[in-house]
């Protein structure tokens, strides 16, 4: 089995710069705050992507709460257990 290239850069990123002992974040957050841009590595490192979803002004309790009400198709005020929520 041979491995991916994305696999071997996140592998070598990792041995890079991850200290589980920092307090700095899982790897993947040390990764992405990498300052070494001299590394050939740095451009493709791995990175959280950003979020491009349409900002709608609702927050994600919006989103429970409709799920819960209509989605689950519980009663007015309801959510999927049935219990009464405020």
């Amino acid at each position: 089995m041979s491995i991916s290239l994305r696999d071997s850069i996140n592998g070598k990123c990792r041995d890079c710069i991850y200290d589980p002992l920092s307090g700095l974040g899982n790897w993947r957050q040390q990764v992405e705050a990498c300052t070494a841009k001299a590394c050939p590595l740095w451009a493709v490192r791995p990175v959280s992507k950003p979020d491009t979803r349409p900002r709608t002004g609702k927050t994600d309790s919006d989103a429970v709460r409709h799920a819960e009400t209509t989605c689950f198709g519980a009663g007015e005020g309801e959510g999927a257990t049935g219990v009464a929520t405020p």
